[in-house]
């Protein structure tokens, strides 16, 4: 660091003191500029609103199509359970019938038959 008397105030004078601070006056004019001000942070905050408005618009539109959707999903379910039940109890009800028609079959198959008994000739 350079110091020189300054003739006006009886002190010592920094010239790299003074390069410093011009390179930061240089700084700030340059980012200064680029600084958000309230009425951007106010428009800013509108347009987040509008859009959080947006979104939640959206996503009520998404949830009432979703629990239309579920419950058209349910109602297959709940239609292909019922065919399901309905085919198996046909099917016990069958399987009874076809049982019972084949005791039936075995009890007359294994039925002894009657002997015929003739007169004996005279």
């Amino acid at each position: 660091m350079t110091t020189e008397p300054d003739t006006a105030s009886g002190g010592d004078y920094d010239h790299d003191m003074d390069r410093r601070m011009m390179t930061l006056e240089v700084k700030w004019d340059a980012i200064l500029p680029t600084l958000a001000t309230k009425s951007d942070l106010a428009e800013l905050r509108t347009e987040i609103r509008e859009v959080r408005t947006e979104v939640h618009k959206e996503i009520g539109e998404v949830r009432t199509e979703m629990q239309r959707e579920f419950g058209a999903v349910r109602a297959e379910i709940q239609k292909g359970i019922n065919e399901t039940q309905r085919w198996m109890i046909a099917t016990v009800i069958g399987l009874f019938i076809g049982f019972a028609g084949l005791f039936l079959a075995m009890t007359n198959t294994l039925r002894p038959q009657p002997v015929a008994v003739s007169a004996p000739a005279r």
